[in-house]
């Protein structure tokens, strides 16, 4: 077998794959997709990712789910853990760009495919950070209630330490504290870093003497 004309065919196809992505001809992309597999992983680029990451970025909602079929038909699984220069899968993107039923349709509807949900990026945030930190509040609770508003500590907590309650009032989003998972997660659980938390509640407690 000539490997250096299969190397050349592939290259042929990832760069059509990308043409069709960037130009948004998305039934060609459907079509590779669904034709041959290893366009599943194939990068448009560094910085955008995947076509799936493209296609959630631009809220293709119908082609993200015929893209995310088109995997599990083939069992590219491993197509939706690839991650752009971020380090964030097409889960991060939907959940950062605040696209609720993109979440449900990479998760899946019964949950199959809930392990994306504990996927990190470089910063060490999880989807589930990366709604709270861009004010997702729909997204946030949807992911929030998969875990029955119980996700792991170190899913609340990004590499440098600080954790989804530092990033929600450093940027004013105090309504992000009726969500269930600080009651019944994050602040019955403070054996995290005690530190963490006492910090929060200063800072919190020092814009409300500026507002008041």
């Amino acid at each position: 077998m000539n490997y250096g004309n299969v190397d050349e065919e592939l290259s042929i196809k990832v760069n059509r794959l990308a043409e069709c992505t960037l130009e948004g001809k998305w039934k060609e992309v459907e079509e590779m997709y669904n034709d041959d597999p290893p366009c599943h992983t194939a990068m448009i680029d560094d910085s955008v990712g995947t076509a799936l990451h493209v296609a959630v970025d631009l809220d293709e909602e119908g082609v993200v789910e015929k893209l995310v079929n088109a995997i599990i038909r083939h069992k590219t699984m491993k197509a939706l853990k690839m991650k752009n220069y971020r380090g964030d899968t097409a889960l991060h993107v939907a959940a950062s760009r605040g696209f609720a039923k993109i979440c449900e349709l990479i998760i899946g509807t019964k949950k199959e495919r809930i392990y994306l949900v504990r996927l990190k990026n470089k910063e060490g945030e999880t989807p589930l950070f990366q709604a709270a930190l861009n004010w997702k509040k729909l997204v946030f609770a949807y992911l929030s209630n998969l875990s029955d508003h119980s996700a792991p500590l170190q899913d609340l907590v990004r590499r440098n330490g600080d954790t989804i309650l530092h990033c929600a009032i450093r940027r004013e989003y105090l309504g992000i504290f009726l969500i269930p998972i600080f009651s019944s997660c994050y602040m019955k659980k403070v054996q995290i870093n005690t530190i963490y938390t006492l910090n929060s509640i200063y800072i919190f407690m020092d814009m409300v003497q500026i507002w008041l």
